[in-house]
């Protein structure tokens, strides 16, 4: 996977350096992917030791000032990840909610 392209979108485009690799993507960061055909991978807190297991190379494409928040292009095999953006820009933080929120139960929320 490659992150390729996403430079542009960084620093002084709209990017805000303190959210890369938080959450939901904003729609700016979204049509970059999209342009670009990256990937955005997200993956359970508890995984970063398998995660990390799993790059086999490692290249910093942009901003090797924002240190492990840079842009890199990895060679994975076996990455325990979930694809939050692919390259069509289809963004799990939109589709994800929508899908399940007919389908699974209310749970009354009560203030103590």
């Amino acid at each position: 996977m490659a992150a390729r392209g996403l430079a542009g979108h960084a620093r002084g485009n709209g990017a805000d350096p303190d959210q890369l690799a938080r959450g939901g993507r904003r729609p700016a960061a979204i049509e970059s992917i999209r342009k670009h055909g990256a990937l955005y991978c997200i993956a359970v807190g508890s995984a970063t030791y398998l995660v990390s297991k799993a790059i086999r190379a490692s290249k910093v494409l942009a901003f090797a000032d924002l240190g492990m928040k840079a842009i890199h292009e990895f060679e994975v095999r076996d990455m325990p990840v979930i694809v939050a953006v692919d390259s069509t820009g289809e963004a799990l933080h939109k589709t994800g909610p929508a899908q399940w929120r007919g389908k699974s139960p209310r749970i009354p929320v009560v203030a103590a």
